[in-house]
């Protein structure tokens, strides 16, 4: 005779709040997207309000760049442009970024020559936009960094030490400086909270050591009230750094993250150029035991998320997400550790990119090496319901391994239960205290016992 073994379990109640984090295997191929593009370097990606993903490379064997659409399951798009890529030849590798604008057109722009694109949003040149959709400005530059749109969708196209100024349409705004140009000590740049313009330069523009932060103006003017006359000097810095990052979190203080084989650091500023003592130490956080290099960053509520790689003198060279609190700590609730190294047994995972989709669901971009460099696109998604807090200890009675239904028994009200797979995405949610699991194939699974009282409880079961 078939027994069947109810087993009385003594289980731990907790709070969930730590969250592990996993690749979404309903995303590309087990979480990943390979784009089938070879021999590539460098990367950049941007999210429509659709869910579909833009992403941009370059392939070094054949010299040509690409836009690609990814749908948002990671698949590639076939609707856009020419079989979901757009592909541009005769230019260098310096596709410097893309910009999403407001009515879903596309713009994107080359550090050598210095040249814009624009696309409709289903991937054709926009014949309207300079010279059937192509803007060369390299008779006015000869490095152009940074391209950031006005309110009124005028453009401003920022070079190493001026500022060109464009209309919607890419006709040079003659009305702006000398024909349309400006000279003033500027580089990288992002917009400041209050709509003027932040950047980093070097001394050989004008900085006093190595680097100053400043504030200008649209139109290169600098803004007195930040720091001192308009800037502000960036200390401890040299000529050994391999590269540094500029943001604004959603407060609009100002990130600095400057990066060394030897050394990390990130030092955050209030709007009015001051360093905000309440970060890290002094204002700074700084690593120097074979630190990651940080390549981007998003602000996650107020926390601040980086994306990057691990230290360039190890090997193998691996994919690295970290999140910090507000006040510069390590946030333990982001995977345990507060960090993340993404190994996919290739040799070498790098990212460029990191946006977030939610506060817990986000996308990266990058390469990995195999055979050759291939480009890549992940989701990553809570992988499980750590614990945090133990609060009290409740019996609970339910049939482990379960098979068309699960019943749950407590001496504690039951508020809903909630099926999920491995990855923490819910299978099944009810309000009471059985679940209809005929449908659910068999493995291993969470179940998310909710209490009337607020408390929570997590147990893994098996499904035969």
């Amino acid at each position: 005779m078939k027994k069947t073994l109810l087993l009385i379990i003594t289980l731990i109640t907790y709070n969930v709040s730590s969250q592990n984090i996993a690749l979404d295997n309903s995303f590309g191929t087990d979480g990943i997207a390979a784009l089938d593009r070879v021999g590539s370097t460098g990367s950049y990606m941007t999210l429509q309000p659709d869910g579909k993903i833009l992403f941009a490379g370059y392939l070094e064997a054949s010299g040509t760049n690409f836009i690609a659409r990814l749908n948002a399951d990671g698949s590639l798009d076939s609707t856009f442009a020419t079989n979901g890529y757009f592909n541009i030849t005769g230019m260098s590798e310096d596709l410097l970024g893309i910009t999403l604008l407001t009515n879903g057109e596309i713009l994107f722009n080359f550090n050598f020559p210095a040249k814009l694109f624009k696309l409709d949003a289903n991937g054709n040149s926009v014949t309207t936009f300079g010279n059937n959709g192509e803007v060369d400005l390299s008779a006015q530059s000869q490095d152009l960094r940074s391209v950031l749109i006005e309110p009124d969708n005028s453009i401003l196209a920022i070079g190493h030490g001026h500022i060109i100024k464009l209309t919607s349409n890419g006709i040079i705004d003659s009305s702006f400086g000398i024909d349309g140009k400006v000279d003033t000590p500027i580089s990288i740049t992002i917009y400041a909270n209050d709509n003027n313009l932040l950047s980093i330069i070097s001394a050989g523009l004008g900085g006093s050591g190595q680097y100053k932060l400043v504030k200008k103006s649209t139109n290169g003017d600098l803004v007195t009230s930040f720091g001192t006359d308009g800037g502000v000097d960036i200390t401890d810095l040299d000529n050994d750094d391999t590269g540094f990052g500029l943001f604004t979190d959603n407060t609009g203080r100002i990130i600095v993250v400057t990066s060394r084989e030897a050394q990390l650091r990130i030092t955050r500023y209030l709007q009015n150029g001051t360093i905000d003592t309440t970060f890290g130490q002094n204002g700074n956080l700084i690593e120097n035991n074979n630190p990651p290099l940080l390549i981007d960053y998003k602000a996650n509520g107020n926390k601040l998320l980086f994306a990057g790689v691990t230290n360039l003198g190890q090997s193998p060279i691996n994919a690295y997400i970290v999140q910090y609190n507000e006040d510069g700590t390590i946030d333990t609730d982001f995977n345990t550790e507060g960090f993340f190294i993404e190994n996919t047994n290739t040799e070498e995972e790098i990212i460029d990119n990191i946006i977030l989709i939610n506060s817990e669901t986000f996308l990266v971009s990058g390469q990995y090496t195999d055979a050759g460099e291939n480009y890549f696109v992940a989701k990553y998604i809570p992988a499980n319901l750590s614990i945090a807090d133990v609060d009290k200890i409740d019996e609970v009675h339910f049939l482990n391994p379960f098979e068309n239904e699960l019943n749950v028994y407590s001496e504690n009200e039951i508020k809903e239960l909630s099926l999920l797979n491995l990855n923490g995405s819910v299978v099944k949610n009810v309000g009471g205290k059985t679940i209809d699991t005929s449908f659910v194939s068999k493995g291993i699974y969470f179940l998310k016992i909710a209490f009337e009282d607020g408390t929570t409880l997590v147990r893994k079961v098996i499904k035969k």
